[in-house]
């Protein structure tokens, strides 16, 4: 669901959610008035109960939060200090500004919603910083023109305490850094880390620094 109408659907849904429960109720009262019969009106009240039933689970079907497309730079941040674990972000084509930074946010989904045309973040210290973040995948991205790393992967500064179980794969990362430790993908604290189908071209360090 769009991070923009997120917000308004979850108003939408309790507002049908009461809508739901006031005719049921308002039913119920409408036709006991008619009828004396405690069967009949046990079943009025039944019925009640499945249309609110349906309305709570057919709007919990609609209103998935841990799927959000941003569409733009400003969505983007948005969403990110509103993440959960266990969230998928899928974002757009285009071209976004580095310098993102999540920390603490386990079973991180971060995609292109178009895998043939994966967004493009340019610029900033950092394409992408993720510290501490379990069970992490990135999956067709595109970096440029970071001055200090691509990707940047950390423990946090925890090193007893390692960061398991990261995926990395379909990115493109170019032109990073000046000479110097400036690395296209760096990984400090990780364990059971995998990187595959990746393309790495131009950077100041090395293409992944495996630092510990």
């Amino acid at each position: 669901m769009p991070f923009e109408q997120l917000q308004q659907h979850r108003k939408s849904t309790v507002d049908h959610h009461n809508n739901a429960w006031k005719w049921g109720h308002s039913t119920v009262i409408a036709l006991r008035q008619k009828m004396v019969c405690p069967f009949a009106t046990l079943c009025l009240r039944l019925l009640t109960w499945i249309v609110v039933a349906f309305s709570f689970r057919s709007g919990a079907a609609d209103n998935d939060s841990n799927h959000i497309v941003v569409r733009d730079a400003s969505e983007l941040r948005m969403c990110l200090r509103e993440l959960n674990p266990g969230t998928t972000l899928r974002i757009a084509p285009g071209e976004y500004p580095g310098g993102h930074h999540v920390r603490g946010i386990e079973r991180l989904t971060v995609e292109a919603l178009d895998p043939k045309n994966p967004p493009l973040f340019k610029g900033g210290v950092s394409g992408w910083h993720f510290s501490r973040c379990n069970d992490l995948a990135l999956r067709y991205l595109n970096f440029s023109g970071q001055t200090g790393n691509g990707v940047n992967l950390d423990d946090g500064g925890l090193f007893d305490h390692p960061v398991y179980r990261v995926v990395i794969e379909n990115l493109e990362i170019s032109d990073i850094g000046p000479k110097g430790n400036h690395d296209a993908i760096k990984c400090s604290g990780l364990d059971k880390l995998v990187i595959r189908k990746c393309t790495i071209s131009g950077w100041g360090g090395q293409g992944i620094d495996m630092v510990g």
